[in-house]
């Protein structure tokens, strides 16, 4: 487990995306199943079902292409570790 993100809530890494490092939040439980996606530049979120960038903070617009490709490649095995995470 990595550690809390400013004091707070826990998350679980994953690295089916790399070269970026991809994370579900603890206190995040009721909502819509997503992934937390961090470059070197920026943080980003996608909601897995269906696949669609909920929020960016800094992540260029060539990385979101890729990172979106990559959440879209892999949406039914994050989908299914979102659940297993938040014990759905």
């Amino acid at each position: 487990m990595a550690k809390p993100r400013n004091g707070g809530p826990r998350c679980r890494p994953y690295c089916g995306l790399v070269p970026f490092d991809s994370m579900f939040y603890s206190d995040e439980t009721h909502e819509p199943a997503h992934i937390h996606v961090r470059s070197a530049d920026g943080e980003c979120k996608f909601w897995l079902e269906p696949v669609c960038l909920a929020g960016n903070r800094g992540v260029a617009a060539h990385r979101l292409r890729e990172i979106e490709r990559l959440v879209i490649e892999h949406e039914h095995f994050l989908t299914e570790k979102f659940h297993e995470y938040h014990r759905r």
